[in-house]
Parts: structure tokens; C-alpha cells; sequence
């Protein structure tokens, strides 16, 4: 399974970096995908996929990763995603026109923007959910993954059941989102995003 993971804390020292490798480790366990990173003292993105099917970029003060097969609807960016990658030019872009990037990007992807700068992280996927995102949210940290195992990963991170999922599975068969099993975790459901702003999201 490929995928994006990481972790977001604006005040944040870096003490959280050696769990990005174990992080990204839980994407790459199943197909032994490539795994590249970046790191920050205030965050870290990880990516677990082949080089044709995901980019990552640090471009200042923003973190940038993006798994899948997204494209620029509008020529002038595509352009772009082919001369510098399709990392840096969703960061080029999104400093442009912040959340409005997600209206100019097509095809099956998932993506995360950590821009320490604006005290803002965004994290989004397609408009069919064929990728997924999961995250955790508190007032001073975003932890984020492709499936929830790469949240748990992460050190500090407490795995309380809810016991309504319960329920839920045994009389659905599913959990209907954005729920998840986890009383403090979330997923996107297909075509949303969250924007995470200085500690509120939505």
C-alpha cells in the first residue's frame, strides 16, 4: 500500500522526527514502496510510493507531499508540474491561491500542505476517495496517514476504541465516515479536505 504520513506542530521542536520513519514503515510494509521524506522541526511528511505515483517538496517554511496520480486542470500549472514537480508547484500554487489549488487538481491523489508560515496545514483527496486520509487533531498538533496504523505510529498517540465503531461494524459491516474504530481519529470522506488553522479545523 502507498500513501502519505505525517505530523504537524508549529511550536514544535523536533523532538517527533524519529517517528516518521516508523510512520512511513506501516505504507511500505505490504509492496516494499520507496520511502522518502522531509523533515522540519515544526513537521514531517513522509511518502511511500513508487517515483511516478507521488512527489514530495520543502519549500521554505511548507511541506508538500502528494501520492497518487493528480494533474493540473489549467495548462499554465501543468506546465509547471512538469518542469519543477508536481510537488512544488501544488506549494507554488497553493501560495497563490491557498485552498482554491484543490478546484485546479484532478485524477486519483492524496495530498498534505504543512505551511508553518500561516500556522496552517491542509490535507485533501480526490473527489472519488480512492486514496484515503486519516488524522488526529488536538489544539496544538495534526497527525496524519494514509490508514490508521501509521497514526498509531506515531509516539504519544493513544489508541482508545470507540465503542460505538463497534456497533457499527457488527450492524453495518463498515464504520461510516468520517468516523473511524479510534475515539480521537478522523478520515476525509471522498473529495473533502481539512483545513487545520492554528490549532482549529475544519
Amino acid at each position: 500500500m502507498s500513501g502519505i504520513c505525517g505530523w504537524f506542530e508549529p511550536e514544535g521542536q523536533g523532538s517527533a522526527n524519529a517517528s516518521i520513519e516508523r510512520m512511513a514503515a506501516t505504507l511500505a510494509r505490504f509492496d516494499a514502496s520507496p520511502v522518502r521524506s522531509k523533515l522540519a522541526p515544526w513537521g514531517a511528511v513522509a511518502l511511500a510510493a513508487r517515483e511516478a505515483n507521488g512527489d514530495l517538496c520543502q519549500d521554505g517554511e511548507r511541506l508538500v507531499a502528494v501520492c497518487g496520480r493528480a494533474r493540473f486542470s489549467e495548462a499554465r500549472l501543468a506546465d509547471s508540474a512538469r518542469r519543477i514537480g508536481l510537488a512544488r508547484a501544488i506549494a507554488e500554487a497553493y501560495a497563490e491561491q491557498g485552498a482554491e489549488v484543490l478546484k485546479l487538481l484532478a485524477g486519483s491523489f492524496s495530498l498534505a500542505i504543512l505551511d508553518r508560515r500561516e500556522r496552517k496545514a491542509l490535507l485533501a483527496n480526490d473527489r472519488m476517495g480512492t486514496r484515503s486520509v486519516c488524522y488526529s487533531a488536538d489544539a496544538g498538533k495534526l497527525v496524519f496517514g494514509s490508514n490508521l496504523d501509521a497514526i498509531n505510529a506515531y509516539s504519544g498517540i493513544t489508541d482508545r476504541i470507540r465503542p460505538q465503531a463497534i456497533y457499527e461494524y457488527v450492524h453495518f459491516h463498515v464504520i461510516p465516515g468520517p468516523h473511524t474504530v479510534y475515539v480521537d481519529r478522523r478520515r476525509l470522506e471522498p473529495g473533502t479536505f481539512l483545513l487545520w488553522d492554528d490549532g482549529s479545523h475544519r
